[in-house]
């Protein structure tokens, strides 16, 4: 019975997103919007016997990191923090569009596990992340710095990202994207709602 009345929900969730979503957003939604916790072995067993499928993610190729300066891991795959602001975590991640794509880089308080900021472009480029580290800094009200995790991105390795973090008393530290999971599992949980804000300029599907 509750696998039935599961099934119904990721049905709804999926037609929703005009089928757009996958596993991870669909998992994302129940838990935000219907607060249902379920296992994501679940939905990915009801999905394929539905045969319900996001839209495919494009092939990327890894940087190599050899010999390139990247700054420390000072997170250890520990994404906890004992008070507000003194950890944030970020990424970017692509959401379609009727016109394309529209690229979101979100800022996440590990404490709260609230995004504190976040920015939109159709470019996934340095001035987005930097759009969003001066608006979580001045949206937030801080006692000290901040460690600021990102990954290995182009975006998080450039000078101006280095220079606009230490303006804003953030400790840019990168390391592996275990990170990315945390940060894009937020941000589609709260997408669906903010969709009607985007309508007018990126036409997002399921608005």
């Amino acid at each position: 019975m509750r696998r039935l009345i599961v099934a119904d929900t990721i049905t709804e969730i999926h037609q929703r997103s005009r089928g757009t979503y996958g596993r991870r957003r669909v998992r994302a939604a129940l838990l935000a919007d219907y607060e249902t916790n379920v296992n994501h072995k679940l939905v990915i067993s009801i999905m394929a016997e539905y045969g319900l499928y996001g839209l495919p993610r494009p092939g990327r190729r890894k940087p190599n990191l050899s010999g390139l300066d990247t700054p420390a891991d000072l997170v250890n795959r520990r994404f906890t923090a004992t008070m507000p602001n003194q950890l944030w975590c970020t990424d970017i991640s692509e959401h379609p569009a009727r016109d394309g794509k529209v690229c979101c880089c979100a800022i996440l308080d590990c404490f709260s596990r609230m995004i504190v900021a976040r920015t939109f472009s159709t470019t996934a480029d340095t001035a987005l992340v930097n759009n969003a580290v001066n608006m979580a800094v001045g949206n937030r009200t801080r006692s000290g710095s901040t460690i600021l995790h990102a990954d290995h991105g182009t975006q998080f390795t450039s000078w101006s990202f280095g220079e606009i973090c230490a303006d804003g008393a953030c400790w840019a530290r990168s390391g592996p994207s275990a990170t990315a999971s945390i940060v894009r599992m937020m941000v589609a949980a709260w997408w669906p709602d903010s969709c009607f804000r985007l309508t007018p300029r990126f036409g997002c599907p399921g608005c």
